[in-house]
């Protein structure tokens, strides 16, 4: 689906059928076949929070924090820089700066929800395309963080709702990345994977 021009950049929105069947569908089995994955014990980056449930896989695939390289691993790689870049040029962001691919299982009958959290410090956008179908939204909340001060997560019971959005294949979710967000695992699917992309605006 081609992104619609909007330079007034809206908080969020929600886009189905992103990518290409083709450049979807070999996306989608590299994750779930040839890419190899790494233990996480901070998915939600919340250290202060009890955290034994908020393990998951992950696998960099470009962070500014720490060089200014892509980690190319496999030629699908290339799809994930074609779609990231792509929405640079539509909304005039002056950054991707963070790019990195997420897992996280089925764990019980009972739902889990993650920490909630931010991505980063500092004013960005995020984006997050999901790979897979299942029972595990993605969550935004009213509340925003400044970035700053441990990045600023009030308890849950303060948090309110702004959007439950459904896990849905190749539909990709691009919002102010300071609302404080999360995801939960899945109870009907074995795992739920997604693309995690970072963007810097002036």
């Amino acid at each position: 689906m081609k992104l619609r021009n909007r330079p007034d950049r809206p908080d969020l929105l929600i886009f189905d059928d992103f990518l290409t069947k083709r450049d979807f569908r070999e996306l989608k089995t590299y994750m779930e076949g040839s890419c190899i994955w790494g233990p996480r014990l901070d998915l939600s980056k919340e250290q202060e929070r009890e955290h034994k449930f908020n393990y998951g896989f992950s696998t960099p695939i470009l962070d500014h924090d720490y060089d200014d390289k892509w980690y190319d691993y496999d030629p699908e790689i290339d799809i994930i820089k074609k779609y990231t870049n792509r929405i640079v040029h539509q909304y005039n962001f002056t950054e991707l700066f963070a790019v990195r691919m997420d897992m996280t299982t089925y764990r019980g009958d009972e739902q889990i929800t993650l920490s909630p959290h931010v991505d980063r410090r500092g004013p960005h956008y995020t984006s997050i395309l999901h790979m897979t179908t299942c029972d595990a939204p993605t969550i935004i909340y009213n509340e925003m963080s400044d970035g700053h001060d441990d990045y600023d997560i009030p308890p849950d019971e303060d948090l309110t709702i702004k959007k439950v959005i459904e896990a849905k294949e190749n539909r990709l979710i691009l919002f102010v990345g300071n609302y404080i967000h999360t995801g939960r695992c899945p109870t009907d699917v074995p795992i739920r994977t997604l693309i995690n992309a970072n963007y810097r605006y002036a």
